[in-house]
């Protein structure tokens, strides 16, 4: 059957815009309804990573503004609105395994789980640049095995995290959505 859609009036979208306008007016979660606005409307395909994306993703500008967004507001998670992902650079390394877990400890109350990791090197400090995005960025498709995402992927320049990032990046994430 098809289905002929007539022109939406005013008073009927008036609700729905009322409502949208709250959650983006909202202090805390504003900022990602409007991000969600935007990606809804965009004109590029949803499913795939644009030639645009990944240019500015191998820009060494995006890596700076998004480094520079982190010292300036302590937000981890950077993006631009048309973005349908999020980066961040962090610092990992380059302290021993008794200061990390002290950094650990004064954040956690896991610090017994990595009290005999020895993840680092204590004088190497290195600079990552992190990516989060929805798997079907990475050609995956709904009920993919955790393996198939757990990989490098070289068609997009992706590469595992080394293991003691996870140590640094959980003491600077606040709240997660």
């Amino acid at each position: 059957m098809k289905r002929i859609l007539r022109e939406v009036s005013v008073g009927e979208s008036a609700d729905a815009i009322s409502n949208f306008m709250k959650l983006v007016a909202n202090e805390k979660f504003g900022h990602y309804w409007l991000h969600q606005l935007n990606l809804l409307m965009r004109k590029e395909p949803t499913h795939v990573l644009t030639n645009k994306w990944l240019e500015d993703l191998s820009s060494k500008y995006t890596w700076a503004k998004t480094e520079k967004h982190f010292l300036e507001t302590k937000r981890l998670w950077f993006n631009e609105p048309q973005w349908p992902f999020q980066i961040c650079v962090l610092d990992i390394g380059g302290m021993d395994n008794e200061t990390l877990f002290k950094e650990w400890e004064s954040h956690h109350n896991l610090a017994g789980d990595i009290k005999h990791f020895s993840l680092l090197s204590p004088s190497e400090s290195k600079k990552i640049c992190l990516i989060r995005l929805e798997a079907g960025f990475l050609g995956l498709s709904p009920g993919f095995k955790f393996g198939d995402i757990n990989r490098a992927h070289p068609d997009l320049n992706l590469s595992l995290c080394p293991p003691e990032t996870a140590f640094f990046l959980r003491s600077l994430v606040k709240e997660c959505f």
